[in-house]
């Protein structure tokens, strides 16, 4: 059995919601692969009737089609422009819906919960998980939550989901507490580093803010993202240049851009990457 996921926290979450299944199940998923849309699967990688889950994530059509033949694939997703890509077969089984993040998605399919009733049925590490990802910010900790989950390994078998599950309000409680810590250290350390490293850029016609580093949210530009209509961290990583988008434009897509460099996305935060820098800077 494998289990593919993207490399953030939602994936690694989503992707352990699935392996908490299988161990209560008595068996559990034999390979956990992370990625942010750069593996090259081929289907002879998969065995004949092999149970396979991709959550958070998507290969292309005729990749999933051609899995959902061969194995028992199971796929959640909650990127758009996938979700409304007619390419990809409507009865490939799990489940896929913009709005929801993949690890809440991924625990009310399994745990047959409904929409209404995610306030009462879905533990507070995920709904936090959930609220960040997807940008809503209605939790009011969400934010301090994923910072204090930042000093964790977050592998889907690591250890904090575990402790999390076992006892979500104490432990998501623990977190925000270390996330506190963490939020007052990066809020002095990112205007610093706002003032030394960022630079106004144009992306595609987009007044952009663009600063060199290695990746981080949008809350290192330290409240600019009224000003202009895409926040972007980037870096160089010996082999090309990856980036993240952000933006409260609502006539910016940030997943569309992130689509023109092998990336994917949100309409408000998307990432990719490119062998060449994909802006030019405003002198």
């Amino acid at each position: 059995m494998k289990v593919f996921y993207h490399n953030d926290q939602d994936g690694e979450c989503a992707a352990f919601c699935v392996g908490q299944y299988y161990n209560k199940k008595c068996s559990r998923p034999s390979e956990y692969i992370a990625d942010a849309y750069e593996y090259k699967l081929t289907i002879d990688q998969i065995k004949d009737d092999e149970e396979v889950w991709v959550v958070d994530y998507s290969f292309p059509p005729e990749i999933m089609n051609e899995l959902n033949k061969k194995c028992r694939l199971t796929w959640i997703d909650h990127h758009n422009n996938v979700i409304n890509d007619k390419g990809y077969d409507n009865s490939i089984p799990g489940l896929r819906r913009d709005g929801y993040a993949a690890c809440l998605l991924t625990y009310m399919y399994i745990r047959k919960v409904d929409a209404k009733s995610v306030d009462e049925n879905v533990p507070v590490y995920i709904v936090n998980v959930h609220d960040r990802d997807c940008w809503h910010l209605k939790m009011k900790d969400s934010n301090t939550f994923l910072l204090g989950l930042d000093t964790h390994d977050t592998h889907p078998e690591a250890e904090i989901w575990k402790k999390l599950d076992k006892s979500p309000a104490f432990e998501s409680a623990q977190l925000i507490k270390d996330g506190m810590v963490v939020e007052r250290y990066k809020n002095k350390w990112a205007g610093i580093y706002k003032k030394r490293a960022a630079f106004e850029a144009d992306l595609h016609g987009h007044k952009c803010l663009a600063m060199n580093m290695v990746p981080f949210g949008s809350e290192f530009f330290c409240g600019a993202e009224n000003d202009y209509d895409i926040l972007m961290p980037f870096f160089w990583d010996g082999d090309k240049y990856q980036f993240s988008l952000y933006s409260t434009n609502g006539d910016v897509d940030c997943s569309s851009i992130a689509r023109q460099y092998n990336g994917n996305g949100h309409k408000g935060a998307a990432g990719g990457w490119s062998k060449i820098l994909p802006f030019k800077k405003v002198n």
